[in-house]
């Protein structure tokens, strides 16, 4: 069972999506708003939020901003649950570090399948090996960029970056921990300015994960002492 908080401010949405999840025993807490929301995140823990993205005063992208500025917050996992379809909502959304967006009017079988997705990869992902490392990332056949790990597991990794890298930008990862004669392609899904840190937080997922890969993540959450 997951800790899941819902935030929305239309009532039967709410009452819906509650119902659905919790038929495959998540625990689900509902506020109607964004600072009722941040309140719940600041006193409890959550394996997930589910915002939705037009609320008065405080809209989902407000919410998700705020929470992403908040150190403890960092490993959050975020989807949106919401009407709007347009293109730069959903980049908007990405570059957040939403992990999904799901689209109204919700259709209870796809709702499942993707809150069983996102958090199958939270079990999957222990996550993940907290690291000191510093790593170098191939921005181009000439240059290179340091990036600071901070986490790395199945699912995908996590650093410090002293510069903004684009969501979407390809690269390949040379690391220690990862010491495989091709070296990891990679893609990064967020990037996001830590004020505490004063770096950017960069997200990423593993591309083309084959047999050697996740055997060397493997190899390291058990050098590290995590369960793979």
């Amino acid at each position: 069972m997951f800790k899941i908080l819902l935030v929305d401010d239309d009532a039967d949405v709410r009452r819906y999506v509650k119902k659905v999840l919790e038929r495959d025993n998540h625990h689900v807490v509902v506020v109607d708003n964004g600072l009722s929301a941040l309140n719940e995140l600041n006193n409890d823990t959550y394996d997930l939020l589910l915002s939705d993205a037009n609320m008065p005063q405080y809209s989902g992208f407000d919410l998700i901003r705020t929470i992403r500025l908040q150190a403890k917050h960092t490993d959050l996992i975020i989807a949106m649950l919401t009407g709007r379809r347009e293109k730069q909502d959903i980049q908007q959304a990405i570059e957040l570090g939403v992990k999904d967006y799901i689209i109204k009017p919700i259709d209870a079988q796809l709702l499942t399948q993707k809150v069983q997705k996102i958090l199958e990869n939270k079990i999957v992902n222990p996550a993940v090996i907290n690291m000191d490392g510093v790593v170098s990332v191939d921005w181009a056949a000439s240059a290179q960029s340091p990036l600071k790990m901070r986490t790395i597991g199945l699912a995908g990794f996590s650093a410090h970056s002293s510069t903004a890298i684009p969501v979407g930008f390809e690269f390949y990862l040379h690391t220690e921990q990862l010491s495989s004669v091709q070296k990891p392609k990679a893609v990064v899904t967020g990037c996001q300015f830590s004020t505490v840190h004063q770096k950017f937080v960069i997200e990423g997922n593993f591309l083309e994960m084959d047999d050697l890969l996740r055997q060397q993540i493997k190899n390291c959450l058990k050098k590290y002492g995590a369960a793979a």
